[in-house]
């Protein structure tokens, strides 16, 4: 039940969309060949999901070990979550803005 309601999570994610869509745009942009574009969206999809993939990994691996690394990594999102997210906001926002600006052609 729970692959299955993070699944539909994701499905229906707008964020998820969103950037794996720009991704997509970035790189048919780029004009690269097929298989250096399909290598570029690889990248992305394991860069974006690295963390969520590393600790799948920690829990298959060592799952004795994957409660207390959970906990503290948790613990660290919850004191620094404002300013990881200002910060990723900051970013994203600002090349957006320059895509949007650049697309009107007003720079």
């Amino acid at each position: 039940k729970a692959f299955g309601l993070g699944f539909a999570a994701l499905a229906i994610g707008v964020k998820h969309w969103v950037f794996t869509l720009g991704a997509i745009a970035a790189i048919g942009e780029a004009g690269m060949g097929a298989g250096a574009s399909a290598g570029t969206f690889l990248a992305f999809v394991v860069l974006a999901h690295g963390l969520q993939l590393a600790m799948l990994a920690v829990a298959f691996l060592a799952p004795a070990r994957a409660d207390a690394l959970l906990a503290r990594s948790s613990a660290a999102l919850e004191r620094h979550g404002r300013t990881l997210l200002a910060g990723v906001s900051l970013v994203f926002g600002a090349w957006f803005l320059m895509k949007g600006l650049d697309g009107l052609g007003v720079i």
